[in-house]
């Protein structure tokens, strides 16, 4: 009987020892949960929370400015469209493209009875824009404007200078065959010059009489272009002669 007593006292110890030791084990379990937790609940009252940065693009709308030329020359779209970039050439079908033109006569490059071939354009009832060249290609443009007094005492409606070019960009041209400026009959050289373009030649002419005014504005790349034998029909009025009448040849102070 004490063999027995002794045998259950050793096992309730053994199994109060083993209740003891599992006990301690959900202890240390849950203090290092609780120590985690803890741990966690310190860095992150230690770590600021850092809010994600949201970054706004606004898009910008840049509105093209066209500025307005003020006061340009009347007829300044007809000109412009004469200028030549750098290195190019008149073509016939780009001239037969002017803008402004009412009307015309002929698109397409004809004979004009001699060895130039030409078309011709109406600007109104008393202008026209002409240009003359090769079979093959322009070299020459002319704009015509004329008005009898019987219409219009002031002849109104002849083109000016300043009506087709801007100030700015033309140069007068000395030349030993420049007329006066009250002369009957004139004519002046200019350099036109475009910011941007080639520069171009104008051959000024103005006759006045008693039945009206008529003007002529040539533009070409050289004046030289006026005095060809075959352009001279366009300008049979044309000075080449000092004032004793003598022929001379013209020079240019360019």
């Amino acid at each position: 009987m004490k063999s027995g007593h002794v045998l259950s006292l050793v096992a309730i110890s053994s199994i109060i020892a083993l209740s003891g030791c599992a006990d301690n084990n959900k202890v240390e379990a849950t203090q290092e949960a609780a120590t985690e937790d803890s741990a966690v609940a310190e860095v992150a009252a230690v770590e600021p929370v850092v809010a994600e940065e949201v970054v706004v693009i606004e898009e910008v709308v840049v509105e093209e400015v066209v500025v307005e030329e003020e006061n340009p020359p009347r007829f300044a779209k007809v000109a412009d469209y004469l200028a030549l970039k750098p290195n190019a050439d008149w073509q016939w079908e780009t001239l037969a493209e002017i803008p402004g033109v009412r009307e015309w006569r002929n698109k397409i490059p004809t004979l004009d009875g001699g060895t130039n071939y030409s078309i011709i354009g109406d600007l109104d009832d008393h202008s026209h824009v002409a240009a003359y060249g090769t079979k093959t290609k322009p070299g020459l443009v002319n704009i015509s404007s004329g008005q009898g007094v019987a219409e219009d005492e002031t002849t109104s409606a002849v083109y000016k200078l300043e009506d087709l070019f801007r100030e700015k960009e033309l140069t007068r041209v000395e030349s030993n065959c420049d007329t006066d400026e009250d002369f009957p009959f004139s004519q002046h050289f200019y350099k036109w010059q475009k910011e941007g373009y080639q520069p171009l030649y104008v051959l000024a002419m103005t006759e006045e009489g008693n039945s009206g005014t008529s003007k002529d504005f040539g533009i070409a790349k050289s004046f030289e272009e006026f005095y060809k034998p075959e352009n001279r029909d366009m300008y049979p009025n044309l000075i080449v002669s000092d004032d004793d009448g003598n022929e001379i040849t013209c020079t240019f102070n360019l």
